[in-house]
């Protein structure tokens, strides 16, 4: 996916569920089972590191709109960056680095925003 407008596309079709709580974001295959999760109201909010791979409602208006083009390219991916990881810092460079393999950027990612918290948690 090299393209912002079809990063969008992807998003809303495999990271928007037609049904899922808005409170804890638990997804499900209908409406009927939808409505009686939504009735019983028993579920808890999740903490922000077990987050699902799902976009919300607020989040999909957001992508849906046009990108700027007047913005850099690298500004135009940064905006999505920061539409679906409200609360993460932004990686140093929009665009993954073809030599490594896509675990070991992960991985990168990963150890850069949350082991310096990891570290200081065991000392």
């Amino acid at each position: 996916l090299d393209k912002i407008s079809r990063v969008q596309q992807h998003l809303t079709r495999k990271h928007f569920p037609d049904f899922y709580c808005e409170y804890c974001l638990d997804t499900f295959p209908d409406g009927p089972s939808h409505e009686s999760h939504v009735e019983a109201r028993t579920c808890q909010r999740p903490s922000h590191s077990t987050y699902p791979t799902l976009i919300t409602h607020k989040q999909q208006r957001e992508l849906s709109r046009r990108s700027n083009s007047h913005l850099p390219a690298p500004d135009q991916w940064f905006s999505i960056w920061k539409i679906i990881f409200p609360d993460t810092p932004l990686p140093k460079s929009p665009y993954m680095d073809p030599i490594l393999p896509d675990g070991l950027l992960e991985f990168r990612e990963y150890a850069i925003n949350s082991g310096p918290s990891l570290i200081a948690s065991q000392i």
